[in-house]
């Protein structure tokens, strides 16, 4: 499936995709200077690497495991969902777990260790892009976003904080 063909399947879900214009910055093309609330022509994403999930368009969450160890606990979230991840070593590993949300959303990263940059284990992130296509990215789950009360989505943001302790735990307790 090529890049547009994966569009027009997520455009087909109320999923709203951008273009991206570097697979290693994840920076998404802009028109104007703007990326959000742009309409994309076909050609766009033709000419394009990759392409983004655009969050508050498309009314959609996404749990992001930035550390692939946390990715052993990912049994905590519903798995009934569109689910994207990358090729690792020959290996397609679940990275980005997408949700749709009609409530208040709330940006969360927790961090290994706050005072060290890179320490990112797990984002709920509400406000941006996600590159879900091109590049090293795979389909795991094609299938639309699950859509969760409010109380699924506390549930879900409880899971992702057990999710992050237990990745924490696991690396001094590993058995």
């Amino acid at each position: 499936m090529n890049i547009l063909q994966q569009v027009k399947s997520f455009q087909s879900q109320g999923i709203y995709c951008v273009p991206v214009e570097n697979i290693i910055t994840k920076k998404p093309k802009t028109k104007n200077g703007h990326w959000k609330n742009v309409e994309w022509s076909d050609q766009d994403f033709l000419n394009a690497n990759a392409f983004g999930i655009e969050h508050e368009k498309s009314n959609i969450v996404d749990i992001d495991f930035d550390n692939l160890s946390a990715i052993k606990f990912r049994h905590l979230l519903p798995l009934d969902t569109l689910i994207v991840g990358k090729i690792v070593d020959g290996l397609k590993i679940p990275t980005h777990y997408f949700y749709r949300v009609n409530g208040k959303k709330v940006k969360i990263t927790h961090l290994e260790d706050r005072n060290k940059k890179d320490s990112v284990i797990v984002e709920i992130l509400t406000n941006t892009q996600t590159v879900a296509g091109g590049g090293n990215r795979v389909i795991i789950n094609n299938v639309p976003p699950k859509n969760l009360t409010d109380s699924e989505y506390f549930e879900l943001v409880r899971s992702v904080r057990k999710i992050c302790l237990m990745t924490m735990l696991a690396q001094h307790y590993p058995k």
